[in-house]
């Protein structure tokens, strides 16, 4: 009698309490996931109005932006040079006030947006960059730079550097 218990647990009672283990841990993650999708059904109203507020915040910067959404992005595309060789840009903006009009020139329907940059690195990685700026698929033009040493470290120095970005005013439309 108790071999054929210790045949019958091992054979079949075995398996199938592991299959009920499994199923009621099954069962517990769906009831979880039913509870989870019953608050959502319940609020999604209020996730509705929450992403039509962060809609008209971003509507909001993007009216802010305004015509300079493409210098906007030229400034990160110079910031991401910058750190592919080590040069930490501090500050990376568009001088939108003293924008040029370059539709009257041999240089076409251009808008020349000056950037103002600040960064700190070594002499070797500010080379590095400004080689990268002068050879990159954006025209840009190092308009000035100055480079003055910083007290706290002999191998880190800032840089001051006004860049003009043409810009298409097509894009800008």
């Amino acid at each position: 009698m108790v071999l054929i218990l210790l045949v019958d647990f091992t054979l079949i009672m075995r398996p199938q309490l592991g299959v009920l283990a499994s199923a009621g841990r099954k069962a517990s993650e769906l009831s979880a996931d039913i509870k989870k999708t019953r608050y959502n059904v319940k609020n999604i109203s209020s996730l509705e109005a929450e992403a039509k507020q962060l809609q008209g915040k971003l509507n909001g910067v993007i009216e802010k932006l305004g015509e300079h959404r493409e210098a906007i992005m030229v400034a990160e595309h110079i910031s991401k040079l910058a750190e592919k060789y080590n040069v930490q840009v501090n500050q990376a903006m568009p001088l939108k006030e003293q924008d040029v009009d370059l539709s009257d020139s041999d240089k076409g329907e251009f808008l020349a947006v000056p950037i103002l940059v600040n960064a700190e690195g070594g002499y070797h990685n500010f080379g590095l960059f400004f080689n990268a700026l002068e050879t990159d698929q954006v025209f840009l033009d190092i308009q000035s730079f100055e480079i003055t040493g910083n007290p706290q470290s002999s191998k880190k120095h800032f840089l001051t550097m006004t860049i003009m970005s043409f810009v298409p005013k097509k894009v800008l439309e």
